[in-house]
């Protein structure tokens, strides 16, 4: 799934320091626009915590600031705390019905509970931006857990032609081909991205659910000792198995 998904290799403590330390001169407005830039690089770089804190002094000075509370919403999520991020993500709508970002934030924490509120959320936002890769991806995710396959599908194609590499539609479309009894297409196209040097966890079990869909238990088995214990395969294998036989 849709997964909240980008990566910068920047923690460096003097060059954050420098960018502190240059705070008090700058004006009220250039405050803002710097501390928000500081917390997207926090988030950008895995470290929610940080842009949660920075976002709750800067809404204390700037209460009602829908940049702010997007951005604590996207932390908040991130940090697994999905009533808080909710919250935010619907003061920001609330205000703003069309902002992306905070529909996409709302939908991806509705696609484990509600599915279908998820879906409907994502409708209105493709209305509005119909050529938008992210909202078209996790449209398909919430058609795929809604068991409507073919739509799912057309969905990931349908983001893949506006943006031909974008990992998550690739990947997502390639389980929703394992799940909905196409393992052998599942496999085309999951098993160049599970073997590329920078595949990562997620895309290789999605590699082996295929891989155990098409009865290669022992393929399967071998892909996810990349990232679990070998103690733990058998039984993630056996779990994949069953979904042969679910209803679809």
């Amino acid at each position: 799934m849709t997964s909240f998904r980008a990566s910068i290799p920047i923690r460096c403590v003097s060059w954050y320091c420098c960018l502190l330390a240059g705070c008090a001169t700058l004006p009220a407005s250039s405050q803002v626009d710097h501390d928000l830039k500081v917390a997207d690089i926090e988030l950008a770089s895995g470290a929610p915590d940080a842009a949660l804190r920075i976002m709750q002094d800067l809404a204390a000075r700037r209460p009602g600031d829908a940049r702010v509370t997007l951005r604590m919403g996207e932390a908040d999520a991130a940090l697994g705390h999905p009533q808080a991020a909710e919250a935010s993500f619907r003061r920001v709508l609330a205000t703003a019905p069309g902002n992306v970002p905070a529909g996409l934030g709302l939908a991806r924490l509705q696609l484990a509970s509600d599915p279908a509120g998820a879906l409907a959320g994502l409708q209105g936002l493709a209305k509005a931006g119909p050529r938008d890769a992210r909202i078209l991806t996790d449209l398909g995710v919430a058609l795929d857990l809604l068991g409507r396959a073919a739509e799912a599908q057309a969905a990931y194609h349908a983001a893949l032609d506006v943006d031909p590499a974008l990992l998550s539609a690739q990947a997502d479309l390639g389980l929703s081909l394992a799940i909905s009894g196409h393992p052998s297409a599942a496999l085309r196209l999951l098993g160049p991205l599970a073997r590329s040097a920078d595949a990562g966890s997620r895309v290789r079990q999605d590699y082996a659910l295929a891989e155990t869909l098409a009865g290669h238990q022992e393929q399967a088995a071998s892909v996810l000792r990349i990232d679990m214990p070998a103690t733990q395969v058998a039984s993630v294998v056996n779990a994949f198995e069953s979904l042969r036989d679910a209803p679809r």
